[in-house]
């Protein structure tokens, strides 16, 4: 896995830079370096998590969003949860066990995929379109001929 300083998520692509901010150069995490565990999360969710990380005595990083969310957003941000590299693994552990749904750190390669896939497709029904548009030209193109060879004909007597 490659760690991203800037964003601190892991990630288990090969790439150079950071799949999700696009401008870190990604290198192998440390120890120490602190992770992203879960974000957006509920204060439900929060509380669960956060308490069952200190029971297990796991140091983490808890930051609050709600602080910049804005009238029109129907929920708060939520929290962010960051754990050390050295205990990610034993987290992930923790967040299975007590049943929380979680966005894990390999998701945007997932949603990566995902997005290839949809361009793919949409490329393909351009290219489809596309060609569906060039035989509409020339079936026009060739009725126009036809009509027109019609009149000349009604007009020269041919």
């Amino acid at each position: 896995m490659l760690y991203c300083p800037k964003c601190q998520r892991l990630q288990e692509s090969d790439a150079q830079v950071c799949e999700i901010c696009q401008e870190t150069a990604l290198k192998e995490p440390a120890m120490d370096d602190m992770v992203l565990l879960a974000e957006a999360l509920s204060s439900p969710d929060t509380e669960r998590l956060c308490n069952a990380l200190s029971h297990a005595k796991i140091f983490f990083q808890c930051k609050d969003h709600s602080s910049i969310a804005t009238e029109t957003l129907a929920d708060p941000l939520g929290c962010t949860i960051l754990v050390r590299y050295e205990s990610w693994q034993r987290a992930c552990d923790l967040v299975n066990e007590i049943g929380l749904d979680l966005l894990d750190n390999t998701e945007p390669s997932q949603q990566n995929g995902e997005e290839t896939e949809n361009s793919r497709k949409k490329l393909i029904s351009r290219i489809i379109l596309f060609a569906f548009f060039i035989g509409i030209v020339w079936a026009v193109v060739a009725l126009s001929d036809t009509v027109i060879a019609f009149v000349k004909g009604l007009f020269t007597g041919g």
